[in-house]
């Protein structure tokens, strides 16, 4: 099995190889005695995926000796944390589709999925708790923390505007980007920075070093849910492998959706989401998901997520020359460009 960005020249070029043996140990933490375990964890292990997160943690350690096991073991961890969290997102959301295929919540129901999520959130664990640094670990708990911490923060519109209701709509519009962006920090970022942060660490690097990867992982982390948000707009169910519009239908305030209510504070949407909280006419949200790509909030969304990405890049300064800290800067460019 090959990642999804495996193919052809990619930014994860220099640690394909590295990524294949990832791939391995994944899959062996599928074969466990319990049959029904077995079956959830093919489920959601199978299909595969970016594989972003490993890809990051093999190219935050690679330059000073690192033996192998050691680095694929960090990186399996992140990617069953990843993997941990989506499983747990699917329950909330309650999506019955990911990267094609039936979630675990669909084909087994909500409380199998539970526990599956907690599996893989302590195999995620024990991977960690064998590289036998506290440091790490404390820096995997601080991230784990976080996750939770950015689920919980609210992003919906509420009724009770005091002001009138386009002024009061407009003033909340403002402070759910602000919510958003935080919950992105929370929800995406940290994850993205621990697997930089604990790569760079395993490795040997000095604080200064440790600290610019940390802020590194924090930025692009930004810029790569932007792009997701504004793909879950624009792009085709083919390619997201999820109905196009599936924030909008779980009534989800994305960044091109909060600023396409602030250009259009009377649209009908506004209502919708205030006193229903999600849409529930698929004609409607077509018709929805049509006028946000169409407007200008889509290129509003994208330079946001630029102005994150430069700031990745720009925490790469100054690090040594190499071929890893090449790839990090193309894996930038990547993010920003993908059309899925």
């Amino acid at each position: 099995m090959t990642t999804d960005v495996a193919a052809d020249s990619t930014p994860f070029s220099p640690v394909l190889s590295e990524l294949a043996g990832v791939e391995g140990r994944l899959n062996a933490v599928s074969d466990v005695d319990h049959p029904i375990l077995g079956q959830t964890l093919r489920l959601i292990l199978g299909p595969g995926g970016k594989r972003l997160r490993p890809a990051l943690v093999l190219l935050a350690s690679g330059c000073n000796g690192t033996p192998l096991d050691r680095r694929e073991r960090l990186a399996v961890s992140a990617e069953l944390l990843h993997t941990a969290t989506l499983v747990h997102d699917d329950i909330l959301d309650e999506s019955a589709a990911r990267r094609g295929r039936a979630t675990v919540n669909t084909v087994f129901g909500n409380s199998l999925a539970v526990l599956t999520g907690d599996y893989l959130f302590a195999k995620a664990a024990e991977f960690v708790a064998s590289l036998d640094s506290p440091a790490i670990m404390g820096v995997f708990a601080w991230a784990v923390m976080e996750l939770c911490q950015g689920e919980m923060l609210p992003l919906s519109l509420n009724g009770d505007s005091a002001s009138g209701h386009t002024s009061g709509v407009t003033s909340q519009l403002r402070r759910l980007e602000d919510t958003y962006l935080a919950k992105v920090r929370s929800k995406t970022a940290s994850l993205l920075a621990m697997c930089c942060q604990t790569g760079a660490m395993l490795d040997g690097a000095d604080d200064a070093v440790v600290s610019r990867m940390r802020q590194y992982g924090l930025e692009l982390g930004v810029a790569f849910q932007i792009i997701d948000d504004i793909l879950d707009l624009t792009s085709t169910e083919e390619a997201l492998g999820k109905p196009v519009g599936s924030d909008l239908l779980q009534g989800t305030m994305t960044l091109p959706i909060i600023y396409f209510l602030e250009a259009h504070p009377q649209h009908p949407l506004v209502d919708i989401l205030m006193t229903d909280g999600t849409p529930t006419d698929e004609h409607d949200v077509r018709q929805f998901v049509a006028e946000i790509r169409e407007s200008e909030a889509i290129d509003r969304a994208r330079a946001v997520a630029f102005r994150f990405g430069d700031a990745a890049i720009r925490c790469l300064e100054g690090l040594p020359a190499s071929q890893q800290a090449e790839a990090l800067v193309e894996l930038v460019r990547y993010a920003l460009s993908r059309q899925s």
